[in-house]
This record gives structure tokens, sequence and C-alpha cells, in this order.
């Protein structure tokens, strides 16, 4: 007559553990993988907002009408109004993390915006005649890095002011 061999209590028990181990660390493989895939999905999607904001804007402040106090209405670190081409009223304000634009959110999270105007010479203009150039600077809140992105925007129909800047 034959035996049987059967597997003993303490096999099965060993079998168990070692298959509980193994999807443990299959587990936080898993995991590990997911949060890192969750991770990089929002920091893509908010520099990815960034981007398109400040495109939009660069576009809009490249339509100024005029470099007049009438088109240029506020030229302020963190606020700038304008009207463009078409004559549309165009506002652009930053407060504590939000920038706004026309009153509607445009991009929030931000650790800090900021506009610098020059002077075709290079240095800080005050009034709207002597504006040259738009600069954007905005920094993205993360909690391990910045993201810092920064514009220099010739608006198109500012004139020239000297003769450098005319073709000969």
């Amino acid at each position: 007559m034959r035996t049987r061999q059967a597997h003993t209590l303490i096999e099965l028990i060993v079998a168990v553990v070692v298959l509980g181990v193994l999807s443990g660390f299959l587990f936080y493989a898993v995991w590990g993988s997911a949060q890192a895939y969750v991770d990089l999905r929002s920091r893509s999607g908010n520099a990815s907002d960034a981007h398109h904001a400040l495109e939009l804007m660069s576009r809009e402040i490249q339509e100024i009408r005029t470099a007049t106090p009438a088109d240029l209405a506020v030229m302020a670190s963190t606020d700038l109004t304008f009207t463009g081409v078409g004559g549309g009223a165009v506002e652009y304000a930053f407060s504590v993390t939000t920038l706004t634009r026309n009153a509607q959110t445009l991009l929030d999270r931000l650790e800090s915006f900021s506009f610098a105007y020059t002077k075709q010479d290079g240095t800080p203009a005050s009034a709207a005649a002597d504006v040259w150039t738009v600069e954007v600077t905005m920094t993205l809140l993360r909690s391990d890095r910045r993201l810092v992105l920064r514009t220099r925007i010739f608006p198109r129909n500012f004139t020239p002011r000297s003769a450098s800047w005319q073709k000969i």
C-alpha cells in the first residue's frame, strides 16, 4: 500500500509567510511607482499651466496699442493694465499667490510674481512713454524646489526712439 505525502502545518505556515512578505514588497514597489507618477503629473501640470499663462501674457503685452498713459494705464511691479490694439482693456494683477487676468484667476500657487519695465537703454522705466520692454518673472510654489519662469516682451507698437534701432 502506498502512503500519500502531505504538507505539514509548518510548511504551510512558512509558505504563507513567504507569500505575505513577497506581496508586501510588491505592494510598496507599485505604491512608490504610483506616487511618483502622480507627483510628476502634478508638477508637469503646474509647469504647463504657468507656461500657458506666460505665453498668453506675452501675446497680449505685445499688442499694447501705444506707449502712452492712456493705453498703458497701470505700471506697477505686480499689476499691469493696458489697452490692446483691438481697444479692449486687459488687467493683470498678482495678490498673495494668485495671478488674475481681468479679475479671473489665471494661475494660482505662485510664490512670487513681478513686472519690470525698461527703457531702450536697459534702465528702469517709470513713465509709460519710456517703456521699451516688459519683463515678466514668476516663481511657482514647490515643496522640494522652485520653478522660475522669466520672459522679456517687446510690444510691437512701440516705436524706436533712437537712430540705432532704425534700419539704414
